[in-house]
């Protein structure tokens, strides 16, 4: 199964609930919860590579599989962070902040989209979003790209 690609946000289900449960501002959290951010994964051997793009910002997580890394999240929140595949099309990356707090993402990959699913602080903080896989998106991207 191809896991890397870039993948456009269709569907957010409870982000909204999500992002105010972490303690993000109610009114802040809307104006994200309308986002619709690409994300570009990339497999290199045991590196694991996730891109966020959404308008001028940009977030790079640089991990490695089975093995604990630093993880910037957030912009500026850095966490413990382990990345593991499971089966062919499916990554689970679990991660624990400084706090003690922990949480996990799950990618699930198919030929079309990626479904994410994100758990912090057991169910409190919990969503499941579709992203489209795009092909024809990753030529404007790579192009727009090459601009910065």
């Amino acid at each position: 199964m191809l896991i890397s690609g870039k993948f456009q946000l269709e569907k957010n289900e409870h982000f909204l609930e999500h992002l105010v449960a972490l303690g993000i501002a109610e009114e802040k959290a809307k104006v994200v919860d309308q986002l619709r951010p690409i994300l570009e994964m990339n497999i290199d051997g045991d590196k694991l590579t996730i891109v966020s793009y959404s308008g001028q910002y940009k977030q790079t997580s640089n991990l490695v599989f089975n093995e604990e890394v630093d993880e910037t999240v957030a912009s500026t929140l850095t966490v413990k962070s382990i990345a593991q595949r499971r089966d062919d099309n499916k990554i689970d990356i679990f991660s624990r902040g400084n706090n003690g707090e922990k949480g996990q993402r799950t990618f699930e990959f198919f030929e079309e989209n990626m479904i994410m699913g994100k758990v912090f602080g057991g169910t409190r903080g919990s969503n499941r979003s579709q992203h489209q896989r795009h092909r024809e998106l990753c030529k404007e991207l790579d192009a727009s790209l090459m601009e910065l």
